[in-house]
């Protein structure tokens, strides 16, 4: 079943993407952080790194790396793990490719950190 949930868009939400908006609403994520993340066309699971990262003090040009369709939650979380793991934004999308599989993403994101001393 489709909602549209408190005004994000003019479109429909599924229910996991429903959850995930107001489980951030409830974390006191503001509206300017959820709509960053709350999309129709953005996979529930990326949604849910989106707002893992805010609550971590991602900052919100950091979220919008992968908050995007043509991401799939795996490729996302590589790009949500690099900035964890302190490569700047730059050196993240190096990697940042919605050509290139997660596993891909992976091997690049590891070279960077062991070039750079960080693993």
């Amino acid at each position: 079943m489709k909602h549209n949930y408190n005004g994000f868009t003019g479109e429909d939400f599924d229910s996991y993407q429903i959850y995930q908006i107001h489980k951030a609403e409830r974390f006191g994520l503001t509206r300017e952080q959820i709509e960053v993340f709350a999309f129709p066309k953005i996979h529930g699971g990326i949604m849910r790194y989106a707002m893992i990262d805010l609550m971590a003090g991602y900052s919100i040009e950091q979220i919008k790396l992968y908050v995007n369709k043509k991401y799939t939650p795996d490729q996302a979380l590589e790009i949500s793990v690099g900035l964890n793991n302190g490569l700047t934004i730059e050196q993240v999308k190096t990697y940042a490719d919605p050509d290139l599989s997660w596993r891909g993403m992976e091997r690049k994101r590891l070279y960077l950190l062991k070039e750079n001393g960080l693993g």
